[in-house]
């Protein structure tokens, strides 16, 4: 009986041996999982500011795309001030072109005028 006791003593420690070690690692799985959870939820905050930094980025570029979009009206609009002054010059250069040649006949007929004049006085 008494080895029997004995026996049943050894067992019963045995049990709580095992239980310790079973709970002790339960423990380490538990805090595994719970810095797990730590990580993760710093993995999520530093996607979201990510996420805000790319938004925030987006906005940027969006902007500069107005901004550059209104830039090239700018341009265009200039540009077609340019060809308009430029056909203007042009227009202005035919019309010194022709004042030219009509100043060249005026001197012409002036000349003319003059060359009667001296026949006449002359008759």
């Amino acid at each position: 009986f008494e080895t029997d006791l004995q026996t049943l003593q050894q067992q019963k420690q045995i049990q709580i041996q095992e239980k310790n070690e079973t709970q002790s690692i339960l423990q380490q799985i538990k805090n595994q999982i719970d810095q797990s959870q730590i990580e993760y939820q710093n993995i999520l905050h530093l996607i979201q500011i990510e996420n805000t930094n790319l938004q925030q980025l987006q906005l940027q570029t969006e902007t500069q795309n107005q901004t550059l979009t209104n830039l090239n009206q700018q341009i265009q609009s200039q540009n077609q001030k340019l060809q308009q002054f430029q056909n203007q010059q042009k227009q202005f250069e035919n019309l010194n072109i022709q004042l030219e040649s009509e100043t060249k006949n005026l001197q012409q007929i002036q000349l003319q005028i003059t060359q009667n004049s001296q026949i006449l006085q002359q008759k």
